[in-house]
C-alpha cells in the first residue's frame, strides 16, 4: 500500500511540474509578442474595462463597421460611429505604443451610441500607452477622464 501511495504521489508531482512549465511557457508566448502580430490586421472594438466596469459594445442591429481599428506600418486607423480617422504610432520595447496627433472626418451622426460615444472612443485612443495579445484578443490599454486605467478590448474581424 505504501509503494502505491509513492507511485501516486511521484505521478502527481510529475504531471504538476508538466502543468507549471507549461504555465510558464504561455505567459513567456504572450509577453513575447511582437507589434507584427497585430499590424495589418483588422480589428472590432468588442469591450471597454474601466476600473471594475465594463461595457460591451452592443452590435445587435448594425454592422461591424463602428470602433474599428487597424494598424500598418505607420499609422493607427478605423471608423469611430461614423467618423472614420487616423493618426502616426509609434511602437517601444515592452509593448509600448503612442499614438500622435489624430486627425479624421467630421460628419454628424444619424443617432448616437448609448453604450459608447465617439469623443469618448477617441479619447481613449489618443492616451494608449501600451498593448497585449491575451487570447487572440488585442488589448490596448489608456486612462480613461479620471485618469484611471481602461483597457480596449478588440477582437478580429
Amino acid at each position: 500500500m505504501a509503494v502505491k501511495m509513492k507511485k501516486i504521489a511521484i505521478l502527481t508531482g510529475i504531471v504538476l511540474l508538466i502543468l507549471g512549465i507549461q504555465s510558464c511557457a504561455g505567459s513567456a508566448a504572450a509577453k513575447n509578442a511582437d507589434i507584427a502580430d497585430i499590424r495589418e490586421k483588422d480589428w472590432i472594438l468588442d469591450e471597454v474595462k474601466t476600473g471594475t466596469a465594463s461595457v460591451k459594445i452592443n452590435r445587435t442591429g448594425s454592422t461591424n463597421e463602428v470602433f474599428t481599428l487597424k494598424l500598418d506600418a505607420e499609422r493607427i486607423s478605423g471608423v469611430a460611429a461614423p467618423n472614420r480617422y487616423f493618426g502616426p504610432y509609434t511602437a517601444g520595447e515592452k509593448q509600448t505604443l503612442t499614438v500622435g496627433m489624430m486627425a479624421g472626418t467630421m460628419m454628424a451622426p444619424l443617432f448616437e451610441r448609448e453604450d459608447l460615444k465617439e469623443q469618448d472612443y477617441m479619447k481613449y485612443l489618443e492616451k494608449i500607452n501600451r498593448w497585449k495579445l491575451n487570447n487572440g484578443k488585442l488589448e490596448l490599454y489608456t486612462v480613461d477622464g479620471s485618469g484611471k486605467e481602461a483597457v480596449l478590448i478588440y477582437i478580429e474581424k
